[in-house]
């Protein structure tokens, strides 16, 4: 049986309204120019990438749109998930440190979700740039990238929440 951790309401921080302007920021300023240029997209736009970056599959050029869609989705989710804390699960939650777990594991979920964000944004642009016939390959070096740096931030606040 699991157990229900109380609420507390914790004001968000300076680095989480931060963190979260900017994801907005980038995601309308990305969504700005994708209209802008949106007469320059050919019809036929790669919609899928291979290991190396490379294009496998092609659709219409609506789909640009698609990882703009799905970037804006995961951000409302983990922006109600971030104010949900109490129902995480814990391994190290005591009385005294309740209120340090809230915060890190809420950080912990902002900075996942800027991350995500970037990374949808980025697949937006190297589906512009690859449908422009530009020579610019984000994807190749992207994904790993994108996972070392979402395991590297899982592991630090993971770390940190047992140090609490």
């Amino acid at each position: 049986m699991q157990v229900s951790q109380p609420k507390l309401i914790i004001d968000r921080t300076v680095p989480e309204r931060i963190s979260d302007f900017l994801s907005v920021l980038l995601l309308a300023g990305a969504a700005v120019l994708l209209a802008l240029y949106w007469r320059d997209i050919p019809t036929e736009i790669p919609i899928h990438f291979n290991g190396r970056g490379e294009p496998d599959r092609y659709g219409g050029k609506a789909y640009i749109w698609m990882p703009m869609a799905l970037a804006c989705v995961v951000w409302i989710v983990l922006t109600l998930l971030e104010r949900y804390p109490h129902v995480y699960n814990y391994f190290n939650l005591t009385e005294s440190n309740r209120k340090n777990q809230y915060l890190n594991a809420r950080m912990m979920i902002n900075i996942m979700k800027s991350e995500i964000v970037l990374f949808f944004v980025c697949i937006s642009a190297q589906i512009y740039v690859t449908a422009r016939n530009y020579d610019f390959n984000l994807l190749a070096w992207g994904m790993p990238v994108f996972l070392l740096l979402l395991a590297l931030i899982l592991a630090f606040f993971i770390n940190r929440a047992r140090k609490l």
